[in-house]
């Protein structure tokens, strides 16, 4: 205590001037030598006796008198919109080329819009554009001077030795992707072993893709480079399996012609290189200084008005700049996604970080690419002058030197938002007003205006020149004389009550009574539009409504949230709560007279140029955090000097419990809310089980009014299925969610969530619990499962349906092969049958000639024995092949594709069809007589498409890979606008009568449905290529390898 006395009296011992008031930069400046130039040092002073002006100053920057177009742009968000001043010396333009990388489009956007609007010329430059050719080589025009600027990629940083200086980096990521379209086969990046990968021939320019590959162990040998065409024309066409894209162009093509695709972002794999880097060189800057600052400023602000209005500069490419035919709809898809590379939170528009900029560096060493050392390259990072003003044309600079600082109309209470008392200006338009004269570069003093309504009327009048945070709603009042900006802030309006009036759902259905109103607001027509039941009362202060409230007098008192909260939390803490927000929010912005055209361009501007997160840190100051009172600190002082020790030691103990009660009501106001905002009913016990509290959520799922469920056990909240559960959970200190079956005051049951914790309280232990209603869940998933039941119940009947389908289709069509075979089979028999019937003619006449012995019976016997051989072992060939199989088996694929060929050798060679067998033989897993029939089918499709093409030299072949079978014909092909029908059931390319149109269904079913593989088609020069992909590679078991070894040294004659 002693000590706490003897640091009062040391307090008490300085003097007034030695206490800071809110830090606010005061000054009073004039103009040196009537120059344009910058203002005299801030300093404060303040005449005894007088009103107090309260200036703030900043640098009024001597600038070029050049026009300014649409100036009421903004900054894209996320993006700090700090918008350079440009200087030139005037005079004539200087004509500067810019080369662009690639052709026309949104790509180059900014630089399009600094030249319409005027940017470019206010720095006194005429800027032409280059568009790329196959000539353009711009970082030789640069070091040479051909070319004054350029853009281009990251790979910038491997040249610098080539003297270049990296002005900006347009976009903070890189929009080169790798893009293919969606098929089964390629699932993820490592799908690209063994594709056709079609790229830029620059592998430098390729770093990010080619870093990212090497990430997932990918590299160049792995796949087929193949050289870009810059259209995705090669994807479609399958020429290509993946191409380098850029993101915001092909995938919309692709997209836009029906094809989904996937990309592959080096981005998302750790290598987030910069995008469109805007370059010089180092010569040029050293000579032409001012021009390169100029240059930049005004691209950047080009970029900033071209992603804050993308309509209009869609519209401007599409008159001017669209020379490579681009639709409406592919440059605002390129705008969209060009704009989202282009910002990154907390990273200014164009910003080159110097870290970021050598781990680009570090990723093409780690390609075996050499790139500068760190000196080197933060040598080519340009570093523009620091300037922070707004772009003013000639008549508003002019406007703001003939009015040698600006006036502005301030409240003198309605925090947080504004106080001006004893000369001291606090709140949220403290700092706006300091930002906005830093910004515009003059002095601003305050007029201390009252009341809200007041400062309004003040304005109107023209004892000031402009008002910030003034609210949207009361323009309608003042539709006459105010003119407002742009939005800078948002709030949400709200109603609050005593506390004792119960939460209101809804205003609308609430009833009538008074409503308190701050006047200046312009908050009564739009309460009285949406609550005409309401009568409104209207108050000059914030504090006289909240007093009115307190009392009685009026129902509840409407204003911003922020106000409210300001003034419960500094008065009414126990007394008054916000009861609930209203719908809609109200805009502030800053308010001019009407007819003052000038100042209201450059509000504007300036405006726009303070960016979210100066707005954020703003309301973070003087809304979430403790608002520090104004207050006349001379005053404060001596009144402590005299009285504050006898204050202490007479209410030192009345403070403390003062203090304790607070405390206590602030606790159980929390205590209140938090139990009121959850969707959970709350109920609390105390040790015994008995309820102390409840929320209204609680009560309603209990069917008990609010009192009557104090006192009751929580044995009586339960049914009795489920009281031993829960009389045993509850001895759980901290509980785990479970289901219990609880019980209404009329007597009904309902399953809820319960949970339970164990908390100490006001020094007693007490049980927290929380309760869910699940009713409607559990008769939700009763139905869920129902529905799954019948729905699996339909599927396994929809798959035996199906599966019954198939297995007559696949019947049909080995009776339709069937019906072929038998032919096979006649052309097979049609020789032997003829040797039979000339040997018996002969006998008769061998008989007479006398040559009949026993010598020749033997060799009549043994050469007709061979022929009835030949066609019992045609005939056993034809039963084993259309023999059922009902397991799988190991097989050889060329012994099968073999035999299968026996039986239609002697077809084919009647046709004058040749048939080979080329590769070296395998063995699967499957059902080899269905795989047989697959074989014949393609064979005899091959063959039907040979003879509709009359070929004379008809050739038939079958090329064994590994896990692979092609059968290639030279029968023309499959017409394209058919291949993607072939393999539909009853689908026949044949004549009426020729064909079932089941053949290469039943083929697909068996090889893809039963065997696990796939079967494809495409065109060759000559004609068709069937390709079956087999599964399941095996071994074959022992003692079948020389049998098929045999077998595959059989010669197949055509």
């Amino acid at each position: 205590m002693k000590r706490f006395f003897l640091l009062l009296f040391l307090l008490c011992s300085l003097p007034a001037d030695g206490v800071a008031a809110v830090p606010v930069s005061a000054v009073k400046s004039t103009l040196l030598e009537q120059s344009p130039k910058s203002y005299a040092n801030a300093e404060f002073s303040s005449a005894e006796g007088s009103r107090a002006d309260v200036t703030i100053t900043s640098t009024l920057l001597e600038q070029s008198p050049k026009s300014y177009a649409n100036a009421e742009f903004s900054s894209a968000e996320g993006s700090r919109a700090d918008e350079p001043r440009l200087d030139s010396s005037g005079g004539a333009a200087v004509p500067v080329t810019l080369q662009l990388q690639w052709k026309h489009q949104f790509q180059f956007a900014g630089y399009y819009m600094a030249k319409e609007k005027g940017f470019y010329k206010e720095a006194g430059l005429d800027v032409t554009f280059l568009e790329y050719s196959d000539k353009t080589d711009a970082v030789s025009d640069v070091v040479s001077g051909k070319t004054a600027f350029a853009t281009g990629c990251s790979s910038l940083i491997l040249q610098s030795d080539k003297d270049l200086l990296l002005l900006a980096a347009i976009f903070q990521s890189s929009p080169f992707v790798l893009q293919s379209l969606k098929r089964g086969d390629i699932r993820s990046l490592k799908d690209i072993k063994g594709k056709k990968v079609m790229v830029s021939s620059l592998m430098a320019d390729m770093a990010s893709i080619m870093a990212m590959l090497k990430s997932e162990g990918i590299s160049k040998y792995d796949f087929t480079l193949i050289r870009h065409t810059f259209t995705p024309e090669e994807l479609i066409d399958g020429k290509a399996d993946f191409i380098s894209a850029y993101l915001s162009n092909e995938p919309f093509v692709l997209k836009e012609r029906g094809y989904a695709s996937s990309i592959f972002n080096p981005r998302d794999y750790g290598f987030d290189f910069y995008g469109d880097m805007l370059y010089t060189s180092h010569k040029f800057a050293r000579s032409h200084p001012d021009l390169v600052e100029n240059f930049y400023k005004a691209s950047i602000m080009g970029w900033q008005y071209a992603f804050a209005h993308i309509d209009e500069t869609v519209s401007v490419i599409l008159r001017k700049y669209n020379t490579l035919h681009k639709s409406e709809s592919a440059l605002r898809y390129e705008a969209k996604v060009l704009k989202k590379l282009a910002y990154k939170k907390g990273v200014p528009l164009g910003h080159i970080d110097p870290i970021r900029l050598r781990e680009i560096a570090n990723t093409y060493r780690l390609l075996g690419i050499n790139s500068a050392t760190e000196s080197a390259l933060d040598d080519m990072i340009y570093r523009p002058k620091g300037t922070h003003g707004i772009l003013l044309d000639t008549r508003e600079k002019s406007y703001l030197l003939r009015k040698n600082g600006l006036k502005l109309c301030v409240a003198s209470d309605w925090m947080p938002f504004e106080k001006y008392a004893n000369t001291l200006y606090g709140g949220l338009g403290m700092d706006l007003a300091k930002e906005i004269g830093r910004l515009i570069g003059v002095p601003i003093s305050f007029v201390p205006s009252g009341s809200l309504s007041e400062r309004n009327r003040a304005l109107e009048r023209g004892r000031c020149d402009f008002c910030v945070l003034f609210p949207e709603t009361a323009v309608e009042e003042e539709k006459k004389a105010v003119r407002l900006t742009d939005r800078l802030f948002s709030f949400t309006p709200a109603i609050a009550t005593r506390m004792d009036e119960p939460y209101i759902t809804d205003l609308k259905y609430h009833g009538s009574g008074k409503i308190a109103l701050l006047q200046g607001s312009g908050m009564k027509a739009w309460f009285h539009k949406r609550y005409p039941q309401f009568r409104i009362v209207e108050v000059k202060h914030t504090a006289e409504g909240m007093r009115l409230l307190a009392r009685g007098a009026v129902f509840g008192y409407v204003g911003l949230l922020p106000v409210l909260n300001y003034e419960i939390r500094k008065y009414y803490l126990g007394t008054v709560k916000i009861n609930r927000t209203l719908e809609d929010t109200v805009s502030l912005g800053c308010a001019v007279r009407k007819g003052d055209e000038r100042l209201y361009r450059i509000l504007q501007k300036a405006v726009h140029t303070i960016d979210a997160e100066q707005r954020d840190e703003m309301v973070e100051e003087w809304i979430h955090r403790r608002v520090p009172e104004l207050s006349d600190h001379k005053l404060l002082w001596r009144w402590l000097g005299v009285f504050g020790l006898v204050v202490l030691l007479l209410f030192h103990a009345y403070l403390a419990t003062v203090k304790k009660n607070k405390e206590l009501t602030l606790s159980l106001l929390e205590l209140e809310i938090l139990m009121e905002s959850t969707m959970e009913g709350i109920l609390i016990f105390d040790k015994e089980g008995y309820c102390m509290r409840t929320n209204r959520i609680a009560s309603a799922l209990f069917g008990y009014p609010h009192h009557e469920m104090i006192g009751k056990h929580a044995s009586e909240f339960i049914s009795s299925s489920s009281r031993e559960l829960v009389r045993a959970k509850m001895r759980v200190a901290d509980q785990a969610p479970y289901e219990a079956r609880v019980m209404r005051k009329d007597g009904s049951e309902f399953d809820a969530i319960l949970k339970g914790k164990n908390i100490f309280w006001k020094g007693e232990q007490i049980r927290l619990s929380t309760i869910i209603d699940i009713s409607d869940m559990k008769r939700l998933q009763y139905d869920l499962q129902s529905l799954n039941a019948q729905l699996e119940k339909r599927v396994r009947e929809q798959v035996e349906d199906i599966r019954r389908k198939d297995q007559m289709l696949l019947q049909q069509s080995k009776l339709a092969s069937m019906g072929e075979m038998i032919g096979a089979i006649a052309h097979q028999w049609r020789q032997p049958l003829n040797m039979l019937n000339i040997n018996i003619q002969n006998l008769d006449d061998d008989y007479e000639e006398g040559l009949i012995d026993r010598a020749f019976i033997a060799a009549f016997i043994e050469e007709n024995s061979k022929v009835i051989r030949f066609m019992s072992k045609t005939i056993d060939d034809f039963r084993n092949f259309y023999r059922i199989d009902k397991v799988k088996e190991c097989f050889f694929v060329r012994e099968s594709i073999e035999m299968t060929i026996s039986i239609q050798k002697a077809q084919l060679r009647y046709r004058k069809i040749g048939i080979r067998i080329v590769g070296e033989d395998f063995c699967v897993t499957g059902y080899r007589r269905e795989f047989q029939q697959v074989i014949l089918n393609l064979i005899n499709n091959a063959a039907d498409a040979i003879r509709r093409s009359r070929r004379e030299d008809g050739m038939i072949e079958i090329v064994l890979e590994k896990e692979r079978v092609s059968v290639k014909d030279n029968g023309g092909g499959v017409p394209k606008h058919l291949s993607e029908r072939i393999f539909e059931p009853y689908f026949t390319t044949k004549s009426q009568g020729e064909g079932t149109g089941l053949g290469l269904y039943m083929s697909k079913v068996i090889i893809e449905k039963n065997m696990g593989g796939r079967l494809e088609v495409e065109n060759s020069a000559e004609g068709a290529v069937f390709t079956i992909y087999l599964e399941g590679l095996c071994e074959p078991v022992t003692g079948t390898i020389d049998r098929c070894k045999k077998s595959m040294h059989a010669a197949v004659s055509a």
